[in-house]
Formats: structure tokens, sequence, C-alpha cells
């Protein structure tokens, strides 16, 4: 689908990047985000007693976006 948007994807293991080009990622990622750049879609929100829901959420596989567990 992201080829009809005119979207183009590029992804780098982050593991393996020397540390000071992965402190200058981290900077540069969190001024997107605080600038609004970036979006993360966050699909449900459970609290720690529902653990066991954020599970059933993530296996069921219908979700768009992250699951996320508050503690």
């Amino acid at each position: 689908p992201l080829m009809f948007k005119n979207t183009r994807l590029w992804m780098l293991i982050v593991y393996l990047l020397d540390p000071a080009m992965r402190r200058r990622g981290e900077a540069q990622l969190g001024a997107w985000l605080e600038d609004g750049a970036l979006s993360h879609a966050v699909a449900e929100t459970f609290s720690l007693a529902d653990t066991a829901g954020a599970h059933r959420a993530v296996e069921a596989g219908e979700k768009l976006g992250s699951v996320v567990v508050e503690i």
C-alpha cells in the first residue's frame, strides 16, 4: 500500500551504529517528535493489572499501532 502513496521507508539496525552516530540519531528523532514532524500511533492502552488484555490485543494481530501498558 505504501508504494501507492509515494512513500519510501529507510530502515537500519540501530544496534550496529557507533555510539556517537546513535546519539545524533536519537537527538534528531527527539527533535522531530517535539516539532510534530513524526507521530506514533497507539492502538490501545492497558493498565498494568490488565497486561493479559494487552497480550491478547497483540496476539490478535488486528491492531494498527502500538499496544501500551501503563505502569
